[in-house]
């Protein structure tokens, strides 16, 4: 193992953000109560685990530590610092706002209601974002790539995809009671498909989730660990064959799948932590320069629905560009970083904090409105969206789209499903 994470100075957060994460696991799973476990903390230290501790391990005891051509373990002390600074917020958040506001609580679907309202809901993702990439189901790529060209506009309709997790979740109730229908079942196996052909790990995460606390909180069934731990060994070497063969809307390309074991899928998968050292590399190179960017990430993100003819000087992140220029010399490689390093660019080591009081506050609003219905469905679809979207926001550092999904994610296939409750 490589020996810098011994150092002292990487140690003491590492075992703070160990032993916050472990201890929250621990005490939610031998609750008492059966819905503790998918309290939005337990999920966030899952997600911490990953990026800041079993990541970084996997990726420093390998040989080449090397990404993008370039060495950042010099500077992954400040990402473990600002993990460490980060979760202690979130948790201190969490336990101190009450979460008052009540969220979607006048909608009381039946069964029958939530399986018509997962129906009309995936049928408009399915077939909008059909319209843009065509009616594709085949998962493996074909030999003629497709090219997309969609602009700005049309991502607002390609987006809607994002319907199809709170679609799938919604279908779980009646499943459960029916379970023999299996004609109830292909929404969500054409959600996984598309997800699959269009790349989007991301999503096939983000329904994972979703759907497990969905059908857990609703049976009120214990989780089983081997069970879990079984399917998330297999689900990470997905994962690493995805990142392998992935073709953007064009399925995968398992030519490229040839010659490489299990385990180099699994690391495959473990790439995805590189985000985590990108992360200590720019919070390094912001406090040398002292380039704050302070309410930009803020102004980008609600300006964004702006037309530009209306407003020709709105910002467009351009800051995400400059930084990988700064690491790497280039931006043409997408290279991301963190949630708490947008907040550091902002307003350094306080900007790390009161982001994570405002994950925190946000976390314990969605588990509040859940404790105050548990048995409601779209109470536990609220939660189960959430949870789900705490993957997006910690893994990935820019705030508007953040906020885009969490429009496309929660509020507005909510907002549909209101309506069309209204009309039915």
């Amino acid at each position: 193992m490589n020996p810098i994470i011994f150092e002292v100075q990487n140690l003491i957060p590492i075992s703070f953000i160990f032993i916050l994460t472990t201890v929250t696991l621990y005490k939610n799973f031998k609750s008492k109560n059966y819905y503790k476990f998918w309290s939005p903390l337990t999920f966030i230290s899952l997600i911490y685990i990953y990026y800041t501790i079993i990541g970084p391990i996997v990726l420093l005891s390998a040989e080449d530590v090397l990404y993008l051509g370039t060495n950042l373990t010099d500077s992954i002390t400040y990402a473990w610092f600002g993990a460490c600074i980060s979760l202690l917020s979130i948790h201190f958040g969490f336990i101190s706002y009450k979460g008052s506001r009540k969220l979607f609580h006048n909608l009381n679907l039946n069964y029958e209601k939530a399986f018509k309202m997962g129906v009309f809901l995936f049928l408009i993702g399915f077939f909008t974002y059909s319209i843009f990439r065509g009616f594709n189901l085949n998962i493996v790529q074909s030999s003629s790539k497709l090219e997309f060209e969609d602009g700005s506009f049309g991502q607002y309709f390609l987006n809607c995809l994002s319907f199809l997790v709170l679609a799938c979740i919604l279908l779980i109730p009646s499943i459960v009671k029916s379970r023999f229908k299996i004609y109830y079942y292909i929404p969500i196996i054409l959600t996984i498909i598309v997800f699959i052909i269009g790349g989007f790990r991301y999503r096939l995460v983000y329904l994972v989730i979703a759907m497990a606390t969905m059908y857990y909180l609703h049976t009120r069934k214990k989780i089983k660990p081997l069970f879990w731990i079984l399917f998330t060994s297999l689900f990470v070497v997905f994962m690493g064959v995805m990142e392998v063969s992935r073709g953007y809307s064009n399925g995968l390309d398992l030519s490229k799948t040839e010659g490489i074991s299990v385990k180099d899928f699994a690391l495959s998968a473990f790439s995805e932590t590189n985000t985590f050292l990108v992360s200590g590399r720019v919070i390094k190179n912001t406090i040398a320069s002292g380039d704050y960017i302070y309410f930009e990430p803020l102004v980008t993100a609600f300006s964004m629905p702006i037309p530009r003819s209306l407003f020709p000087g709105k910002p467009n992140g351009d800051y995400l560009n400059e930084i990988q220029i700064d690491i790497f010399g280039t931006s043409e490689n997408g290279a991301a970083f963190l949630n708490y390093v947008e907040a550091f660019l902002a307003f350094g080591w306080i900007g790390i904090f009161l982001n994570g009081l405002l994950i925190g506050f946000l976390a314990k609003l969605f588990w509040v409105n859940f404790l105050r219905n548990p048995e409601n469905i779209t109470t536990i679809a609220s939660l189960a969206l959430f949870n789900g979207f705490t993957y997006i926001m910690i893994s990935r550092g820019y705030f508007s789209a953040h906020l885009i999904f969490f429009f496309y994610y929660l509020l507005i296939p909510f907002w549909l499903v209101k309506s069309i409750n209204k009309i039915l």
